[in-house]
């Protein structure tokens, strides 16, 4: 360190604290005291990470100090021997030594020196017996390391240096004095405080300027957030629960600003953040600081990573401590579902999500809750070996394809309910079952359960999570209330939509003719054909089938089944989608979306089926349905191929054979206060 600092009691001007990194405001501190063995060791600390204390000389004619860095030599008991760091040497005038410090992250240490002798070379001390460190009880400044920040203000931009900050305010220095716009600033009005570390933007906030920057202000200026907390996410009425863990996690971070390692127990944890206790003499943490790279740490040793922002900070019921509240920003769907699964474990209840499961028990789930009914079991008893190996890759191996709620009591499966992954943004619940003795309770349970984790994982862009989709049939009392009631309680179909479809099965032939007459053509859509389907659908639904199909205008086909398709493949399995335009004379009559994948994976085979949107039933006999349906069906591995028709009265005009009508319940999982509201009106009905 080669800065020379000279300071007056009655200069408040800029200035840089020299040997320093943390500069704390100590009109009200209080003082411990520190023995000669533990300050040895804290020189020697000093000493063997490269670093300088300050030698702090009074003038003894005016009360003004001169700090100047020196290097302390290995220390062994009672004398300390320092040279001057390179740029610095010895004080000319009248300067006396008055004591040298030790900056620490608690506070300073002040070492009041007996018999200093003073030379060319350096400075030599008699150690006191005992020392002070003098801890800030009120604010501390930190210096910032290499950190870039932008004011802006009514369209005028200074491109500025972070000097030093505290949780209070921010010090900023103007690069450029001959910039447009350095004295046109005004502390009357509010700035934006842009700051950058690394490359990355790790704070941005509103502020009022203590003085402005410009020839009265000087190069720098003191920023002051105007909000002392950040609301991150909207507020919500039906909140998840935050849990204390008995044996805590960790977590280690980097301050952007100072580059300095901190680490934190972590007090109260939910799927979206989690908190810490700071003490105020050491505050570190800024509400609206975004932090890239965290690492919280298990005590089974397992870490994830973490991009959090610090939302907001109060005083503790801990003394001088406060709380601080940490959101969380990005996170991967593994390591969100590993701390879901342990709140879920910690709660102390018998849900259970995406736990280690045991596929016999499954199994025998199935049948006992009725979910495999005589019928389902005639188509399924032909694959069952397969349906064994599919269920193996989503339920026993991490995947982000695939998640499962369940109740469990006395080593039995009570309720289940699982969703896939199928389209780039939406995820398929499905085999949503409950045993008979326990009557409606378990599988309300474990919709709330998909419930509060929809609500919590829907804000993180890994979780591609922004639609959950339903089939049910209509007949079917229980999800026709849950799922299809929820549609006129929200009373916004671009919130939660319901479609009817029509379902009927082909067998595939051979030799079979699919020729199509000449006024008709099959093949790829084309972007005129997405706007007449997104103009047709809009006027007969008005839903969000297409958006959470992402279907363009709503997505780009090609780069989100790429990422659906490696996500299964990771695991063995596979999943593709085709979407095919049936035209006469050019205009468009029909889109026709075909979905494969590995048998089973739903076992009514809707994720293995062929789905026909006919936008223009005038122009679609029978015939032409029938040779399109078998054409785009050879691709499929079974004998049978299950076929959905919207709109669901288009299979009556075509005279198709309907086997059941389904409805496609969407609903979008920003809206999960409505969705609870919902479900606790359904269960406090079902109990009364």
């Amino acid at each position: 360190m080669s800065e020379t600092v000279e300071t007056s009691a009655s200069n408040d001007q800029d200035v840089s604290a020299g040997a320093q990194q943390e500069v704390a405001q100590q009109e009200v501190a209080r003082q411990e005291i520190v023995r000669r063995k533990e300050l040895v060791n804290k020189i020697n600390y000093v000493n063997f990470l490269g670093q300088s204390l300050a030698a702090v000389f009074r003038h003894d004619s005016h009360d003004s100090e001169l700090v100047l860095p020196v290097v302390p030599q290995p220390c062994s008991g009672e004398t300390l021997d320092c040279t001057w760091e390179e740029g610095a040497g010895m004080p000319g005038g009248a300067y006396t030594l008055e004591r040298i410090e030790i900056q620490e992250r608690d506070g300073t240490v002040h070492i009041i020196p007996e018999d200093a002798r003073i030379g060319e070379q350096g400075i030599s001390i008699n150690l006191p017996r005992q020392s002070s460190i003098v801890v800030p009880v009120t604010t501390v400044r930190y210096e910032a390391r290499d950190v870039e920040a932008v004011l802006i203000q009514n369209g005028i931009r200074l491109s500025c240096e972070l000097v030093d900050y505290s949780t209070r305010d921010f010090r900023v220095r103007v690069k450029d004095t001959n910039a447009f716009g350095y004295d046109l600033f005004n502390s009357d009005d509010e700035v934006t405080l842009l700051i950058e570390s690394s490359g990355r933007a790790v704070y941005s906030a509103p502020c009022i300027l203590a003085t402005a920057p410009g020839p009265l202000g000087g190069r720098v200026t003191t920023v002051i957030p105007r909000e002392s907390n950040l609301p991150r996410f909207s507020p919500k009425e039906y909140r998840s629960g935050r849990h204390a863990i008995e044996i805590a996690p960790v977590v280690y971070l980097r301050n952007p600003l100072s580059r300095i390692e901190m680490s934190y127990r972590v007090g109260e944890i939910s799927g979206t953040g989690f908190s810490v206790e700071e003490a105020q003499h050491d505050s570190r943490l800024i509400p609206g600081l975004i932090l890239f790279d965290a690492k919280m740490v298990f005590p089974d040793r397992k870490a994830i990573t973490l991009t959090i922002q610090v939302v907001y900070r109060q005083p503790s019921s801990t003394p001088d401590y406060d709380r601080c509240g940490i959101a969380i920003l990005d996170i991967s769907a593994e390591d969100h579902l590993a701390i879901m699964s342990l709140l879920q474990q910690n709660n102390g209840t018998d849900t259970f999500l995406s736990a280690m499961i045991n596929l016999d028990d499954l199994w025998r789930f199935f049948f006992e809750s009725g979910f495999i009914y005589p019928e389902k079991y005639g188509y399924i008893s032909e694959i069952k070996d397969t349906l064994r190996d599919t269920y193996e890759k989503l339920y026993c191996r991490p995947n982000d394809v695939a998640r499962h709620f369940t109740v469990h009591r006395d080593h039995k499966i009570l309720g289940h309910l699982s969703m896939v992954r199928f389209y780039e943004k939406a995820w398929l619940i499905q085999h949503h079952a409950s045993v008979a003795r326990e009557g409606r309770a378990a599988g309300l349970r474990v919709l709330n359960q998909v419930g509060s984790y929809a609500s919590e994982a829907h804000r993180f862009r890994s979780m591609n999570l922004r639609f959950l989709m339903a089939y049910y049939r209509p007949e079917n009392r229980f999800p026709a209330r849950v799922f299809g009631g929820l549609a006129p309680f929200v009373n916004d179909p671009q919130e939660c939509s319901v479609d009817a479809f029509a379902l009927t099965h082909i067998e595939i032939a051979a030799g079979v003719d699919t020729t199509l007459p000449g006024l008709y053509a099959i093949d790829e859509m084309g972007e005129n054909d997405f706007r007449c389907l997104d103009y047709f659908y809009s006027r007969s639904s008005g839903g969000m089938l297409l958006e959470a199909m992402h279907i363009p205008p709503y997505g780009e086909l090609a780069d989100s089944e790429a990422g659906i398709e490696a996500a299964f493949r990771s695991i063995g399995l596979q999943r593709s989608r085709r979407v095919l335009a049936l035209r006469m004379n050019d205009e468009l009559v029909a889109a026709v979306v075909i979905n494969r994948s590995d048998v089973g994976i739903n076992l009514s085979e809707l994720t293995n089926s062929i789905t026909f949107l006919v936008v223009d039933q005038s122009a679609l006999p029978r015939a032409v349905f029938d040779a399109v349906t078998r054409e785009v069906a050879r691709t499929h591995s079974t004998s049978t191929v299950p076929i959905l028709v919207y709109p669901r009265e288009t299979a009556d005009a075509l005279g198709i054979d309907v086997d059941r009508v389904y409805e496609l319940w969407i609903m979008r999982t920003t809206i999960g206060d409505k969705y609870f509201k919902h479900l606790n009106g359904f269960m406090r009905h079902v109990e009364s």
